[in-house]
């Protein structure tokens, strides 16, 4: 799935990359639950543009079938 977002100089983005978020492709802090229960070490990608910027985002990382079996988390 791809998601686009419009970035504004200087300020800080947090991406997601564990595809548990539920504000996809924002970071919801779910990596913190997940890292806890499952023994894993994901983090988020911060970006911080020099200038306004637009971009898409992908990953194969972020399916429904991955999110699902966290719904209970």
């Amino acid at each position: 799935m791809d998601y686009k977002v419009f970035l504004r100089k200087k300020e800080i983005c947090k991406i997601c990359t564990c595809g548990f978020s539920k504000k996809m492709p924002l970071c919801d802090e779910s990596p913190r639950v997940i890292n806890e229960k499952e023994g894993t070490n994901y983090k988020s990608l911060k970006i911080t543009p020099e200038e306004d910027v637009s971009l898409n985002f992908s990953s194969g990382a972020w399916n429904d079938e991955q999110k699902k079996s966290f719904d209970s988390i």
